[in-house]
């Protein structure tokens, strides 16, 4: 548990005994990741902690002009046992007395020190009555030294990356043309461009556009990012088991695509070695959930000089918004998809969710993975992907995207190509076509609208379908069409999967999702 920041909780000696009754205490985790603006209290959590392993930061943790009359304290407690820290000061500017007691071993240590002096005085007494029985095994990474201590390690971790690692071997093509070697050796040299070389610090590596030779390096001119992650996940697998590991801004020098693998990777180290980890962030790479494995972490948040716990991670505006960051800083979300109306939305949500339970693949979460907008019918005219005064750019509210598009009585029977070609969805696919962004896709649906995919009992209860045209309306007794869209997304799952009998639609859905798939990676 924590308990204060930065100021480390004011209270009177009488009070004491209360205040340890009613501060709010705050659960960790094996992932604890905090935010908050510059100053406002984030490092000195880390410094809490770390003071168990660095005795001298204890002098350091109260750093406020503090009434004489009163106490600033802190409190970590962990499965057996509790410190407490209390400062306090003795006359005006003279002599700041430093106090914490281990409440398991009955120890308590005392030191003085000059307040202007502080800063340099060791509490050596820490050290022998309070740290060494503590056994809280803490480790603190040097985020501005990214010192390399085990070449095979950064090798491994740069290998198993190695295809987001631009300039090397394993980001080209298999291009028979293109190929000096035969396509088994330049698999093998994809798949570990990068090993340790015979002269010591070196390392030889594959590059793309050089197949006679390895390029000789020295590790320490590796491209800084390259370094920071391997160093990183390196210094995490040498830690011992059941470690305590203190993380601050991982995420400095790294490209987002490196700090998503590395968020990957520590959640990976963290569960095999039982590692619990401490981690300041202004990323928002490093709050996403889905990043952090099986253990979903715990997101403090400090602002003005107090720390509070976020227990949503759904208010992803809200966390943003305590981050500092705004919606055009991160340009947009990751992929939308277009829809004719709501109803569209809920139809789409129910078959991908039944699509990958059937097909056992990973179940993306909407408005996290991707997101929708309607275009309702005639609106659509007022939408293009060509730069308009008059008209709303597509792309400028997401540059990936998927459009469905009701066939209606709009395209030749059997295909995809248009009756009218000025009409407005004639313009729409023709210019999805001409921009070719491999994010970008649509879908004629096979039947008049979405709802001609529903199984024939389901189908013909609520509309009525014309023999002749194959128009699709809606009986007049029928409910609203979302309300039938949220009768069968309520429908057993045996029940819902009779659509994908229906091939087309199954691979329409499939397409959808490696649409989601690739606006994530």
């Amino acid at each position: 548990m924590l308990a204060g920041l930065r100021k480390l909780e004011y209270t009177k000696p009488i009070d004491f005994v209360t205040w340890m009754n009613k501060a709010e205490k705050f659960k960790t985790g094996r992932i604890n990741i905090f935010i908050g603006q510059n100053g406002s209290g984030k490092s000195t959590v880390i410094d809490v902690i770390d003071s168990f392993r660095e005795s001298r930061k204890i002098s350091n943790l109260q750093r406020e002009n503090l009434p004489v009359d009163h106490l600033s304290c802190f409190v970590i407690k962990t499965d057996d046992n509790m410190f407490v820290g209390l400062f306090s000061m003795h006359g005006w500017d003279e002599i700041k007395t430093i106090q914490v007691k281990d409440f398991k071993h009955n120890v308590c240590s005392t030191d003085e020190v000059p307040w202007r002096d502080h800063a340099m005085t060791p509490c050596k007494n820490f050290q022998t009555k309070i740290i060494d029985k503590s056994k809280l095994n803490i480790e603190y990474y040097d985020n501005y030294n990214n010192k390399i201590d085990n070449l095979e390690n950064l090798v491994g971790e740069l290998n198993k990356i190695s295809r987001d690692l631009p300039g090397l071997v394993s980001s080209r093509c298999n291009d028979p043309e293109q190929l000096c070697i035969d396509i088994h050796t330049l698999e093998a040299r994809k798949n570990s461009p990068i090993s340790v070389s015979e002269a010591d610090g070196y390392l030889d590596i594959w590059l793309d556009d050089d197949d006679a030779q390895t390029n000789t390096v020295r590790a320490i001119d590796l491209p800084s990012g390259w370094r920071a992650y391997a160093c990183i996940l390196s210094w995490l697998k040498n830690l011992p088991q059941n470690s305590i590991a203190l993380l601050e801004e991982p995420e400095t020098h790294l490209h987002p695509i490196l700090q998503r693998r590395l968020a990957q990777r520590v959640g990976v180290i963290s569960e095999e070695k039982n590692i619990q980890l401490f981690i300041t962030t202004h990323s928002p790479t490093f709050i996403n959930v889905e990043k952090w494995g099986s253990f979903e972490p715990n997101l403090f948040s400090a602002q003005n000089s107090k720390l509070s716990c976020v227990k949503n991670f759904s208010q992803t505006r809200n966390i943003l918004d305590e981050m500092g960051v705004k919606a055009s800083d991160i340009l947009q979300s990751n992929g939308v998809i277009w829809v004719e109306g709501p109803s569209d939305r809920i139809y789409i949500n129910t078959w991908l969710r039944d699509w990958c339970k059937k097909n056992n693949k990973r179940i993306y979460t909407e408005d996290i993975n991707y997101s929708f907008s309607f275009y309702g019918g005639s609106i659509l005219s007022n939408f293009s992907m060509i730069p308009s005064c008059s008209h709303i750019n597509i792309l400028n509210i997401n540059q990936n995207f998927f459009m469905v598009i009701d066939r209606d009585l709009s395209f030749e029977d059997g295909s995809d190509v248009p009756k009218n070609v000025i009409s407005t969805k004639s313009k729409i696919i023709n210019e999805i076509n001409q921009i070719n962004r491999k994010t970008c896709g649509y879908w004629i649906t096979k039947p008049y609208t979405i709802e001609g995919y529903l199984p024939e009992d389901v189908l013909y209860t609520y509309f009525i379908i014309d023999e002749n045209t194959t128009k699709i309306t809606l009986k007049p007794e029928s409910p609203p069409k979302t309300k039938i869209a949220t009768i069968f997304s309520n429908l057993s799952y045996e029940q819902r999967i009779r659509v994908f009998d229906e091939e087309e639609l199954a691979k329409k859905i499939e397409n959808v999702y490696e649409f989601i798939t690739l606006w994530n990676r």
